[in-house]
């Protein structure tokens, strides 16, 4: 609902904004029209295009915020929807703690033991105590450790770096 909220407010304020919006917006229900239909895995590819559709809805929204993605490397499977939900937790870092918004980062690489994706922003820590966003971040952490580790035979790590001054 949020999505089609911002859709809306673009449709009177900047109505070629709104046509771009409408586009992304279709993406994102393709794709989960098809992962409800097929169950599977996807391509990093197709996960990135649709994260920066979504992406590109929340700028509209919050225009305080950037995602920098640095890809080396996309040809490799995840579950729908893990790259998402850890852009979508680091969006919120940045938006709950940083009155002047934000930066996600996401790098993708190959390494010895296969692929390594990591998402962090410069937001503060929000799975901590007593932070009102605590509990659902971790929920959705660990709810991506889940898939990822079964449906992909990942190892999951979830750091803070800098002794929880920089992000997750």
């Amino acid at each position: 609902f949020n999505a089609l909220n911002t859709i809306k407010g673009a449709v009177i304020l900047e109505p070629h904004l709104a046509c771009t919006l409408i586009n992304d917006f279709a993406v994102c229900l393709r794709f989960q029209y098809q992962i409800l239909q097929e169950d599977r895995m996807v391509s990093f590819e197709e996960e990135v295009r649709q994260v920066q559709a979504m992406i590109h809805i929340e700028m509209a929204r919050f225009s305080k915020i950037e995602v920098e993605f640095e890809l080396e490397e996309t040809d490799f499977l995840v579950p729908p929807m893990s790259l998402w939900l850890l852009v979508q937790d680091g969006i919120y870092h940045c938006l709950a703690q940083k009155k002047k918004g934000g930066t996600v980062f996401v790098v993708s690489r190959k390494n010895k033991q296969g692929y390594q994706i990591e998402v962090w922003d410069d937001g503060s820590y929000s799975g901590q105590e007593g932070h009102p966003d605590g509990a659902k971040s971790r929920e959705s952490r660990e709810y991506i450790r889940q898939q990822l580790e079964e449906r992909a035979g990942a190892t999951v790590k979830y750091m803070q770096k800098n002794a929880g001054k920089e992000g997750t």
